[in-house]
């Protein structure tokens, strides 16, 4: 009986590992019979993730084309008065340019007066 005894005591372990076995298939099978729903939500995050991205994506793209378009309209501004500073300057230029003339004229003008003067000095004419 020892034997049967004995037996019984193998297979009662056997069965208490297949017990513990099945419990542990039970548990991975509620666990995978949830997976569906952690999927789905893991999902519905993505997309709401995917949508206020998107979203803030188009907000700053619409600010920074109202920036650079701003940009923009200030360069022509610039370019403008830059344009009109340019030719300010070349018309001072060429006053410039013209009152040296004259300047240089009246120097000769006023030594050929000199030079006349001294020669009227000279044959008493005055």
């Amino acid at each position: 009986m020892d034997s049967i005894s004995q037996l019984v005591q193998t297979m009662q372990a056997g069965f208490d590992r297949l017990d513990a076995k099945v419990d542990a298939l039970h548990q991975s099978v509620a666990k995978l019979e949830q997976l569906p729903d952690l999927v789905r939500a893991v999902g519905e995050r993505d997309v709401m993730n995917h949508e206020s991205l998107t979203g803030a994506m188009s907000d700053m793209e619409r600010r920074l084309a109202t920036r650079i378009t701003d940009l923009e309209d200030a360069v022509r501004t610039h370019s403008t008065l830059l344009q009109q500073n340019v030719a300010d300057i070349e018309k001072l230029m060429a006053e410039v340019a013209s009152l040296r003339r004259r300047f240089d004229q009246r120097d000769d003008l006023a030594t050929l007066e000199q030079r006349v003067s001294a020669l009227e000095a000279h044959m008493k004419i005055r």
